[in-house]
């Protein structure tokens, strides 16, 4: 199991990469809001466990691996802004709640919330990553 910082990394990384093909160390520190020495360090972590490719002062992208989790975690991103609106938090509210619980929830609680938006109709509202 990865730990909450790797999960946060990789989401990251995914949420880059989608936006714009890759990512750069200084881009992920950006987006992280802290410096590049941290986020250099933990691109060379991922490097090394196989979840990133990365050469120094290159592109950082995701490997198979990687993606699976920058995926599994925008997923459940979605699912958790769905269920939000669906219980009447305020809008402008929602991301900043999603973002505060969304590498704290486990598997478990995330699919039970999607199976309660299945069953009553929401799951269309979310997107495919």
């Amino acid at each position: 199991m990865e730990s909450k910082t790797t999960n946060k990394y990789l989401y990251e990384i995914y949420k880059l990469e989608k936006a714009n093909g890759n990512t750069t160390i200084s881009e992920i520190a950006k987006s992280l809001n802290i410096s590049l020495s941290p986020a250099s360090k933990m691109v060379v972590k991922l490097r090394s466990n196989g979840y990133v490719n990365f050469k120094r002062y290159g592109t950082v992208t995701l490997t198979d691996k990687g993606a699976k989790i920058g995926k599994h975690f925008t997923y459940t991103h979605q699912i958790l802004v769905t269920f939000l609106q669906v219980i009447g938090v305020e809008e402008k509210k929602i991301v900043q709640e999603v973002n505060n619980i969304e590498l704290n929830l486990s598997n478990e609680v995330v699919n039970k919330i999607k199976v309660f938006l299945e069953n009553n109709g929401y799951i269309d509202q979310i997107k495919n990553v």
